[in-house]
């Protein structure tokens, strides 16, 4: 239910690297992973494949244009680190309970289980 406000803020993150939109990435993405770790799974693949390829084209039109932009590429990097940091840092403290029940009432699948 928050994937498409964190997919619009990613967007924004990487238009216009700024603290905000740092905010409003991680605010989204955590309220995603408190709803459902597995739709977080799934938002995060979808943002690190969004992230790569919005880097390749940026790459791409620099490399064409002979234009430097390094600092901008640094800014974007920079950000997404926070993000990802962040989001562990917010996340450990609810993740690390769950884990751990599940890992001591034994919940967990085969893949026989899945078929």
């Amino acid at each position: 239910q928050w994937m498409p406000f964190a997919l619009l803020a990613l967007f924004q993150l990487m238009r216009h690297p700024r603290a905000r939109h740092l905010a409003t990435f991680v605010l989204f993405f955590c309220l995603q992973a408190l709803s459902s770790f597995y739709y977080a799974i799934l938002l995060a693949m979808a943002a690190a494949g969004w992230v790569v390829w919005r880097l390749a084209i940026w790459i791409w039109l620099r490399v064409r244009d002979r234009e430097d932009g390094g600092a901008r590429f640094g800014r974007v990097a920079l950000y997404l680190l926070m993000a990802v940091a962040l989001c562990a840092l917010i996340m450990l403290p609810f993740a690390l309970p769950y884990f751990q029940v599940q890992r001591e009432l034994g919940f967990e699948r085969s893949l026989a289980d899945n078929e």
